[in-house]
């Protein structure tokens, strides 16, 4: 990729949107973190999943894919899942830290390719890692796993309850996962601009 092309897609990882989604949110120790690195990058993506591949069965032509080929990836998407449970609870037990076993649900603030501001009942701290599971909504359903850097924090104080604002640089991400998130963020920018257009008018 030229340098044009380069800049482009830099471009396109840091258009952002205002979007709520659950997050389901894990913090991994820093020590922990090139082995987490590691499984995301041979963890297949949100595409090889059951719904992707749905999509594939139905247009086989185009992806020249059987469903012999799709229940594989279906198979190596739910292996995988297996291994990286067993792995975590095994890791766990060396370290005999059933803290991290603790999942806690944030929402986003906001979303790009390179990262996300959310919403937590939980406090975080600047230069901690969490591994981070969304699903975004588009047809098919894009279920994207990833490790966030936490490069900001805050504290709201509501009448009842505190919650932390944080923001997340993306440091471990499937490529495939990060482009359905950028084709997510155009679709909803499409219907926005469509929204304010007036009657008739097509974007």
């Amino acid at each position: 990729m030229n340098n044009q092309g380069i800049g482009q897609q830099q471009r396109r990882e840091f258009v952002r949107i205002e979007v709520s989604l659950p997050v389901q949110c894990r913090k991994i120790r820093e020590e922990d973190l090139p082995e987490r690195q590691e499984e995301l990058a041979l963890r297949p993506s949100s595409l090889e999943g059951m719904g992707w591949n749905t999509a594939r069965i139905a247009d086989k032509k185009r992806d020249n894919v059987d469903s012999e080929g799709d229940f594989n990836l279906l198979s190596l998407r739910l292996l995988w899942e297996i291994s990286n449970k067993l792995n975590r609870l095994i890791d766990i037990l060396e370290h005999n830290d059933l803290r991290d076993l603790e999942k806690w649900e944030a929402r986003s603030l906001d979303l790009s390719g390179s990262g996300i501001r959310i919403s937590s009942p939980r406090e975080i701290n600047v230069d901690e890692y969490l591994q981070l599971e969304m699903d975004i909504p588009l047809l098919p359903i894009a279920v994207v796993a990833c490790i966030g850097k936490v490069v900001w924090t805050k504290s709201i104080t509501g009448k009842d309850s505190v919650r932390w604002e944080a923001g997340l640089k993306f440091v471990a991400i499937n490529e495939d996962d990060r482009e359905e998130i950028i084709r997510f963020i155009f679709q909803q920018q499409r219907m926005l601009l469509r929204a304010r257009l007036p009657h008739g008018c097509q974007v």
